[in-house]
């Protein structure tokens, strides 16, 4: 090698040094500029079993990348390998290697939720990693990287797409415990208990609920976010002096004194307390007895008990005295506990969402009275729609014709048009199981309006982009589809036109005349034609041509049994009763005209008690809360219908007489039997001893 050559060599040493040193320094200043240090690597076990990791670590400049695609290159190969907590590790370190890469944090978060977690088997392993991924993205990659829509819309699509849909078989897992986390943060929103409110008004009552959270003391400052520095347990998540300034007021002062007996305090504590012993509706949802009886219950259960001695006995009854002077506390109804509880339960929900779950209650808000819509926040669906709508807000595009922007729209769309046939939530506590209660999810018709209103915003904007009139947009058909399922389930719930007989919003006689339009989507002759509205959803179901599933049909003669059950029961309307009661049965009749044999529903006398017995068993499965003198009073408004009233009985008979006990009521009064009961037990024991399953296997 000549001389020149050595020359060249040295030179090119010296520039790729110079290059590197650069680069360390420029990596400095953007990390000092983005307002973070160097991350500190917390994962000492994995450096010390892996010493050319810790090495990797410690450089500085271009040799990190180098590093960073030699732990990528290692993570795989760990899944490949099936050690997903060793390669999980690994990320972690790619992570804190490029914090500042939004490309690291939406990858990892992507293969925790959707990779990894389809690799295990429990409901546990599944959640655990599937919720990690969504933490990644909240706690850290967000924090670190606010100006990266794209992580935003990666956090927002596992709500929509991994909780909040049906992708994976274990979806309802899923549901259940971000719905039992959220119920035990923010309880269930307000229901019409009377069914007699709008769609408008009952959305206003929920979305009235949630603004004490947001005047509650908290400091947004971004600074302050997460567990606070020095604190563990229930005080984890609060800001002290946030605390303090809400102490000061005499009256909570007063209320947080006589907590404290009880271990309670301005935090965590109390909304366990609550969440326990409160009769509050929030709070009462989701159990199968109230806790004032549950305490009676167990008192008696434990002075009957043979296999405790005198001693273990008084223990556990002065367990249950001192829940007992709890809930008192709890439930206490003068002026003064009534506010300072509030006040109470709208603190330590707005410190924990803002630390704990990064939200702003503020902003959550906000959405609500933007789209007009009831967000139930144990609902996987108004998340996605929260961030989402939160990356666009803090990154607004310079361009909204710009393809992410139009994605996040689309998806916010696609959220709504969910929760419009999933958004009433309903859950039931399962005391063996406390974190998996279990969820049922229903049409919610309060959805209808917001969703058809977003539909119109898109269109609008596609309207600029293309150029196209309003009924070329590429959204038509799906928009008009929409609209005729929700004239569907109007119609099924008696909301043909407002109150004044006019065709408002949220009325089926208005979106019927929107498609019909001019200006809209004109659509003209055959079914478009009716008069009446309720002619025009029976023609569409009889044209299904066998095409028309099931859950739909059900969804609509749950909505019209309900309505005439109310009608007669509650309001003595016989009238429509009869009305609803004759419609429903139109419906079914039209979907077995053109079902397929082995698809066609139960007879309608078995239809109708079946959505008898879910409304008298579970009325929250409908959006209401029934008392138990009201369920007696629907019951037995329908003793002219044997039929339905058996089937009814037999399945809610044990339930039926737990009600009474805890009302003090007579359950042969309140629910008698229905005539021919025996008759009709019997006939079930021969049918059950028919069935192939029960017979015994020729010899």
């Amino acid at each position: 090698m000549g001389r020149y050559d050595r020359i060249i060599q040295l030179a090119l040493l010296i520039v790729a040094a110079g290059l590197l040193t650069t680069a360390g320094i420029l990596q400095s200043n953007i990390q000092s500029k983005a307002g973070a240090s160097e991350t500190s690597l917390q994962n000492t076990a994995v450096l010390e079993a892996n010493p050319e990791i810790a090495l990797l670590t410690t450089a500085f400049g271009g040799l990190r990348v180098l590093g960073a695609n030699y732990l990528w290159i290692r993570s795989q190969a760990e899944h490949n390998a099936g050690r997903h907590y060793d390669a999980n590790q690994l990320a972690e370190l790619i992570c804190e290697l490029q914090p500042y890469f939004p490309g690291v944090w939406a990858f990892q978060a992507w293969n925790m939720a959707w990779n990894i977690s389809v690799k295990t088997h429990t409901r546990e392993e599944r959640w655990r990693w599937v919720y990690s991924g969504a933490e990644l993205l909240r706690d850290r990659g967000i924090p670190l990287n606010p100006g990266s829509l794209e992580l935003y819309k990666e956090l927002a699509w596992i709500f929509f797409s991994k909780i909040g849909g049906n992708l994976d078989d274990m979806h309802m897992a899923y549901k259940q415990r971000w719905a039992g986390m959220m119920q035990e943060l923010l309880g269930a929103p307000p229901v019409d208990f009377e069914l007699t409110r709008t769609l408008s008004s009952d959305t206003n009552v929920v979305i009235e609920s949630f603004r004490p959270i947001t005047e509650a003391p908290l400091d947004k400052d971004s600074r302050r976010q997460g567990a606070q520095p020095g604190e563990d347990g229930d005080a984890k998540f609060i800001q002290k002096d946030k605390q303090a300034e809400l102490s000061a007021d005499p009256k909570i002062r007063a209320y947080l004194e006589k907590l404290a007996k009880f271990g309670v305090a301005a935090d965590g504590s109390f909304l366990r307390a609550y969440n326990r012993l409160s009769l509050d509706y929030a709070a009462q949802a989701i159990r199968v007895f109230p806790p004032d009886d549950a305490i009676r219950l167990r008192k008696q259960q434990i002075r009957d008990a043979t296999n405790l001695t005198a001693e273990k006995k008084d223990e556990f009854l002065a367990r249950l005295d001192r829940d007992e002077a709890l809930l008192k506390l709890i439930n206490a109804d003068d002026e003064d506990s009534r506010y300072a509880r509030g006040k109470l339960l709208a603190f330590a929900r707005a410190q924990i969402l803002w630390n704990r779950y990064r939200m702003d209650p503020a902003y959550m808000l906000e959405l609500m009275e933007k789209y007009n819509a009831p967000f139930d926040w144990r609902h996987a669906m108004p998340h996605a729609i929260y961030w989402a709508s939160l990356g666009m807000k803090r990154n607004p595009p310079e361009d909204p014709k710009q393809i992410q922007s139009l994605n996040n729209q689309r998806n916010i769309l696609n959220a709504l048009k969910s929760l419009s046939s999933t958004g009433l939530v309903n859950l039931r506590y399962r005391p063996e199981q406390p974190d998996w209660p279990d969820y049922y999810a229903s049409a919610d018709l309060r959805y209808i309006e917001p969703t058809h209103k977003q539909h119109e915003e898109f269109i609008d904007r596609l309207a600029e982009i293309t150029g196209k009139p309003f009924k070329d947009n590429f959204l038509a058909s799906g928009h008009r589809n929409y609209l005729v399922e929700a004239i569907n389930l109007l119609v099924a719930d008696g909301r043909v036109v407002g109150p004044d007989g006019k065709a408002i919003p949220g009325t089926a006689q208005y979106y019927y005349n929107y498609i019909k339009d001019e200006n809209r989507y004109a659509m003209k002759g055959g079914k478009w034609d009716h008069v009446s509205v309720e002619d025009f959803v029976i023609r569409n179901l009889q044209e299904e041509k066998g095409n028309l599933r099931m859950v739909v049909v059900n969804q609509l003669l749950q909505y019209t049994l309900k309505r005439a059950y109310i009608a007669r029961g509650l309001r003595g309307d016989e009238t429509l009763y009869k009305n609803r009661f004759e419609y429903a049965r139109r419906i079914l009749d039209s979907y077995q005209a053109k079902a397929v044999e082995r698809l066609k529903s139960d007879p309608f006398v078995d239809v109708a008690a079946y959505n008898l017995t879910f409304l008298l068993g579970n009325p929250r499965q409908f959006g209401l809360d029934l008392s138990i003198s009201r369920r007696s009073d629907i019951y037995l408004s329908m003793r002219d219908q044997p039929k339905i009233l058996l089937p009814v009985y037999v399945s809610l008979e044990r339930e039926f007489q737990r009600y009474c006990s805890a009302e003090g009521l007579d359950p042969k009064v309140a629910f008698p039997p229905p005539p021919g009961l025996e008759a009709y037990r019997e006939e079930l024991r021969t049918k059950f001893q028919r069935r192939p399953e029960n017979m015994e296997s020729p010899r």
